[in-house]
């Protein structure tokens, strides 16, 4: 792909250019006056960022672990599924079983545990 650029568009870069430094110190002073302000707005933004972080950090630390399991288990279950054949399946069967009802219980409390955390994010709201 082949971009072309004309006169016109290189002196505008150059004028955004020189408006730039003007631009950064007054979106830096902006996010400053978050954490320098007591204004209701400020403080309810910066409550708002500070819920996010909480959620996120629960999702990472606590229901991504305990999900990413319960996905490979689900895979590898499907992968079989496709490949196996039914006197594989025979064979395996009480294999599969218990992988199954493994991965149904911690499915279960992964759900379990994003119901709490979706709970109490709507309490929050």
């Amino acid at each position: 792909m082949v971009i072309t650029v004309t006169e016109k568009q290189i002196d505008k870069v150059e004028e955004n250019l020189m408006c730039a430094p003007e631009c950064l110190k007054c979106a830096s002073l902006a996010l400053r006056s978050c954490y320098s302000t007591n204004a209701p707005s400020v403080k309810k933004i910066t409550e708002y960022r500070d819920d996010i972080v909480d959620n996120v950090l629960v999702f990472k630390e606590c229901l991504l672990p305990m999900s990413m399991p319960v996905m490979k288990n689900l895979k590898r279950f499907l992968d079989n599924y496709l490949a196996l054949s039914m006197e594989d399946w025979k064979e395996c069967l009480e294999d599969i079983a218990d992988d199954a009802k493994s991965t149904r219980s911690n499915a279960i409390m992964s759900h379990r545990l994003t119901q709490i955390c979706k709970s109490i994010s709507q309490k929050q709201e």
